[in-house]
């Protein structure tokens, strides 16, 4: 009598299941059946050992692999001894064969390089806050790559398993921005057949090695975006590289500490914290947790493991606001709440086996994490605030051409799309940076539209928005030999993301309307008279006293621009209570915003110098004579050919 099939729930059953398989199809993946494997996988065994047999073949029918494409002739062949190809005297001549001799090579290069010190990592993401010398660097992007450490199973394995990628060296620009350099030592076979090591740096904010922890990047980048999120601002956080390369277990230990960080507030009983999941595959975008009861109840995770997920749309209101429908919202009333709810949407991603991993994930997850007053009565004006937000993306391995060639027509479609992705968030990435630049705003198109991705993160990408916004990438890549062709093209796809907005080639005039650059008495001026038209609308409430002076005169501009909208409406309505207070703080806020755009995306002459309210009408009008004057000249040629045509 057959035995019945497994339940998801049956964890020892399944493990000696997968180890009976692996040993029989892939005796190498033996070793990957560890209780991690088994916590990670918990829920959805059996998509598992789907992905297995579609990879490895049925179990003691093992997909016999294809064989090596016969060589070319000899007039078309590659140079002897380069990469795989048969070195002088026909002889093998590969990378593996010199396993020793690179390992040694690979030891010299690095021994040249500066001991990092012991100190723990910056906080990168305050660090950002404001390089430019003229104006507030309203939405920041901090790059980093992590090289992750060598595995357990692959210590000792010898060929091409050696670390070749290593942290390089760190410098300081004119502009005051420190970079980190990652050092690829790719290993090469010459035409003589002697091995050499082909170096390549890539620069970024700060590069973590295979010794540096999950805590280590939580307190760089991850604590950081939670402070942020707390003020009423806004954090992203992406993850990036090859499947394999580390990309969940950082964004794992990121959402773990910002966690965390967000119930340990002191703040927290007074907060409301909700929380979504959407995976996003090309154009389709899913809920993960659509069949859960909105709202978050301690036993709403219960269903984990099923394939509860909805279709959601992402689209623009009439009013620019980024609105999604289908999305459900859970709030989460506890630690355990939340970390319950994460485990249910992360065990519904979809993966597939891929050739470098047997679950890569194949769709971008988003949680979305919204921190937000717990109530908005009493009339004290919280219901104006904007929540603070923050997205933890952990993106689909990327995959070159050549590691699909052998995958179904759909599968290829698949890994067209999410390339395609990622090529929109990285041209979104550049441009708002360059948009960053004073006067940039209005030269500077950023394409955030061309992605469901990124039109979901508006407000980091349009120039207008009135939000601080911080956004952090992290380029993972795995420090092996036998990865380095992944690992370098996950590099040059991050590295032109960091683009220094420092310094400028050109003397960049003042702008004596940027409220980022007034001095405490400007700012308290302005303040002062704003409330006072405020109070003069129609509809207002009668005049009440505000002194702008005892709550900001020890502050400068830029600090006044930098306070979290929480803590603005929080001084106004300790001196203006109630309604009239928080319908004060917001009019100040919004008005304030206003000078801040508008100095972003003021014009400039290529010169660096401000344009004129004057000289901008008088441009206008000029433009508008020239255009009148190509229409005259226009219908006179159009006159002139009918008089020839009729004299024809």
């Amino acid at each position: 009598m057959a035995s019945p099939p497994l339940g998801d729930d049956d964890r020892e059953q399944w493990r000696s299941k997968l180890l009976e398989y692996y040993s029989s199809n892939a005796p190498a993946k033996a070793v990957m059946v560890t209780d991690a494997m088994m916590d990670k996988w918990a829920g959805k065994y059996e998509e598992l050992y789907a992905n297995m047999v579609e990879k490895y073949g049925p179990l003691g029918s093992p997909i016999v692999p294809k064989p090596a494409p016969k060589a070319r002739p000899a007039a078309t062949a590659d140079p002897a001894g380069y990469g795989k190809q048969p070195a002088a005297g026909g002889k093998q001549s590969g990378v593996a064969e010199f396993r020793d001799e690179f390992v040694k090579l690979v030891a010299v290069a690095t021994a040249a390089i500066p001991t990092r010190s012991s100190e723990a990592a910056p906080s990168l993401v305050d660090a950002k806050s404001n390089y430019s010398a003229n104006g507030l660097e309203t939405s920041t992007f901090t790059l980093c790559t992590r090289i992750r450490p060598t595995l357990p199973h692959e210590e000792g394995r010898g060929g091409e398993y050696f670390t070749c990628i290593v942290p390089g060296e760190s410098s300081t620009s004119a502009g005051g921005e420190r970079t980190e350099a990652a050092l690829v030592l790719t290993p090469k076979v010459s035409m003589t057949g002697a091995p050499k090591l082909e170096k390549t740096s890539f620069a970024f904010d700060y590069t973590f090695g295979p010794d540096s922890t999950n805590d280590e990047v939580y307190a760089a980048i991850g604590a950081p975006l939670a402070r942020r999120a707390l003020a009423g601002s806004v954090g992203v956080v992406f993850a990036y590289g090859q499947t394999g390369s580390g990309k969940t277990h950082t964004m794992n230990g990121l959402l773990d500490g910002i966690i965390g960080d967000l119930y340990a507030d002191a703040t927290a009983e007074q907060r409301q914290i909700k929380f979504s999941y959407l995976e996003v595959q090309g154009e389709s975008i899913n809920d993960c947790l659509a069949d859960l009861q909105a709202g978050g109840s301690k036993g709403s995770a219960a269903g984990k493991g099923a394939t509860g997920v909805g279709a959601v749309k992402i689209g623009e209101a009439l009013d620019g606001r980024v609105m999604t429908r289908n999305l459900s919202e859970h709030v989460a009333g506890s630690r355990a709440e939340l970390v319950a709810l994460v485990g249910v949407a992360q065990s519904r991603r979809r993966t597939e086996a891929t050739e470098k991993n047997d679950t890569s994930s194949r769709s971008h997850g988003v949680a979305i994490l919204e921190v937000g007053p717990l109530g908005s009565g009493s009339g004290s004006g919280l219901g104006d605030l904007s929540p603070g937000r923050l997205y933890i993306i952990d993106l689909a391995g990327s995959e070159r051409a050549a590691d699909s060639k052998e995958h179904s027509k759909a599968r290829m479609e698949e890994t067209k799309a999410i390339n395609l992705s990622l090529m929109s968030l990285k041209e979104c990435i550049r441009a708002r940076t360059m948009a960053s630049r004073p006067g940039g705003g209005l030269s500077v198109h950023v394409p955030y539209r061309r992605s469901k991705l990124t039109l979901l993160m508006k407000d980091v990408f349009d120039i207008g928005c009135a939000r601080l916004c911080a956004t952090v990438v992290i380029a993972a890549v795995s420090p092996l030999a036998q990865d380095v062709a992944h690992s370098t093209n996950t590099l040059q796809y991050a590295a032109p993301l960091r683009v220094a907005v420092g310094v400028s080639q050109v003397p960049i005039e003042l702008d004596p309307r940027d409220p980022v650059l007034w001095t405490q008495e400007q700012m308290c001026s302005w303040l002062s008279e704003t409330a006072a038209i405020a109070s003069d609308e129609p509809g207002s409430e009668e005049p009440v006293p505000f002194d702008a002076q005892a709550l900001f005169g020890l502050m400068s501009g830029m600090q006044v621009c930098l306070l979290a909208e929480s803590e603005f409406h929080k001084r106004v309505q300790s001196q203006v209570p109630g309604a009239a207070g928080g319908g004060l703080a917001k009019r100040l806020y919004a008005a304030l915003w206003m000078l801040i755009v508008d100095a972003k995306t003021r014009k400039r002459s290529p010169n660096g110098r401000l344009i004129t309210e004057a000289e901008e009408t008088a441009a206008k009008e000029a433009s508008e004579v020239e255009r009148a004057e190509k229409q005259e000249l226009w219908k006179d040629r159009e006159k002139q050919l009918a008089t020839e045509r009729s004299f024809n």
